[in-house]
């Protein structure tokens, strides 16, 4: 537990431990931090984490999990295995500060369509980055989100609310296999041709996928690059973790 004051970066793989509550409480200067596999979080209560702006989570938030990262407030960056829209709008009272979110579902319709949820502004208003893993989409969220959250303000599709910001780096993750729906349902939107596209393909340790980046802006805009120390971060845990 005293490492903890030190390091900067940190991944945390699953063991065979029976965790017990240490004797004092620490507090540590860690930036970055990734969990893989693991489902007792209450270390990490005995620990404070003032500086923390990066969390990459494999599996579903958990009750034990909320708690710890309802008290970040320097986080910028939550990547968490999120399916469910209850999850979303729990986790929005927290986050007002985020800068890039990845979800892994079609469960976007807070992002975009606030009324809906009761909500005064769009979930996670903040975010200019997001990334979807996705195994299904629907046509109607995925123009919703382009349009609500994606195109500049001024453009004559762009529902892009007041006091919100603008998605300017979006990321698609799909399985790279003939005929998937999700690819069928991105390349049927004619929103696509006005964005600028990169498109590459990842291994994962459940398999290939295909990655999509999408932008639209009217001006270059310089956001912070996540992807140098969290794109690898699930292939090479691959080799401790199989699920």
């Amino acid at each position: 537990m005293r490492e903890v004051k030190v390091i900067c970066n940190l991944i945390c793989v699953r063991i065979n431990v029976k965790w017990e509550a240490p004797t004092q409480s620490f507090e540590s200067g860690l930036k970055r931090l990734a969990l893989v596999a693991l489902w007792d979080y209450s270390w990490l209560l005995c620990i404070t984490f003032p500086g923390l702006e990066i969390i990459e989570l494999t599996q579903t938030p958990s009750m034990t999990f909320l708690p710890f990262v309802s008290k970040l407030r320097r986080l910028r960056s939550l990547n968490c295995d999120i399916k469910q829209e209850e999850t979303v709008l729990e986790m929005n009272h927290n986050f007002h500060q985020l800068e890039r979110l990845v979800l892994h579902a079609d469960i976007v319709m807070p992002l975009c369509n606030p009324g809906a949820y009761g909500l005064a502004k769009p979930a996670f208003s903040s975010i200019s980055t997001l990334e979807l893993w996705l195994d299904n989409l629907s046509i109607v969220s995925f123009t919703r989100l382009i349009r609500g959250r994606c195109l500049p303000r001024g453009h004559p599709w762009s529902l892009l609310p007041k006091e919100t910001s603008q998605i300017t780096t979006f990321r698609l993750y799909w399985k790279d296999y003939p005929g998937n729906q999700v690819e069928q349902v991105v390349w049927s939107s004619e929103l696509l041709a006005l964005a600028r596209r990169e498109q590459d393909r990842i291994e994962a340790y459940d398999g290939t996928y295909i990655r999509l980046k999408l932008e639209w802006m009217k001006e270059p805009v310089t956001v912070p690059d996540y992807t140098n120390w969290l794109s690898d971060i699930y292939m090479s845990t691959a080799k401790f973790y199989k699920p």
